[in-house]
């Protein structure tokens, strides 16, 4: 099978992730490793408060899913770590 012939079999199958979505994700999940959980989260919250009290941005709860399955993945990984290694 070729990519184009994947492709063509996929389109419109598998839902596009926008570009954001998957910034919040994986900054969240950096911030996690590095971190801590709660301070990623609050930093996601913050960023979204932010957004909304000033007008520079636009507040979006899919934005905060987004962080918080970053912050458990991260927080999954750093599990997985500190237990087995």
């Amino acid at each position: 099978m070729t990519y184009s012939e994947f492709d063509k079999l996929i389109t419109g199958k598998i839902p596009k992730i926008p570009r954001d979505k998957i910034q919040h994700f994986t900054m969240s999940l950096f911030l996690t490793l590095c971190f801590g959980f709660n301070i990623a989260i609050t930093i996601g919250i913050a960023k979204e408060l932010y957004d909304k009290e000033s007008g520079k941005g636009t507040p979006c709860f899919y934005d905060l899913t987004a962080d918080l399955l970053g912050c458990w993945t991260g927080a999954i990984i750093n599990t997985l770590l500190n237990t087995y290694y």
